[in-house]
């Protein structure tokens, strides 16, 4: 159960981790995070998912998005041990997303990935502003 649990969490956190890909930038603000749709459909789109994957990874998502609610209910204060559980989670929800997707597909995922922590870097905090 606990190995379940740890499951659909980190796939929750893999969800709100991941900026959409198509996102316009108003005046150099941050735009919230994509919420799971908006990601499966960025996902799609360059992956090039076949709509078994996409089936696959909706679910991977609304199990992960149950399990976040449940953690967080439970762990209302984080601490050192909680968030390095939370490394392991979203460690494990990356290869459990792996595993759906092609090798080549897997290729432009950590491609895709790259980019936006290049783009993470070159982004000024908003406080230094």
């Amino acid at each position: 159960m606990n190995t379940k649990k740890t499951l659909l969490f980190s796939m929750l956190l893999f969800a709100v981790s991941l900026p959409a890909l198509a996102q316009e930038k108003a005046g150099g603000q941050r735009r919230a995070r994509p919420g799971s749709e908006q990601m499966i459909t960025a996902m799609k789109e360059r992956l090039d998912l076949s709509e078994d994957q996409v089936v696959k990874i909706r679910e991977i998502y609304k199990k992960s998005r149950e399990e976040f609610g449940k953690f967080r209910q439970e762990n209302a204060e984080a601490n050192d041990q909680q968030r390095e559980k939370l490394r392991e989670l979203r460690k494990k929800q990356q290869q459990d997303i792996h595993a759906v997707l092609t090798e080549e597909q897997q290729k432009e995922l950590k491609a895709w990935r790259e980019e936006r922590q290049q783009g993470q870097r070159r982004r000024p905090r908003p406080d230094s502003q």
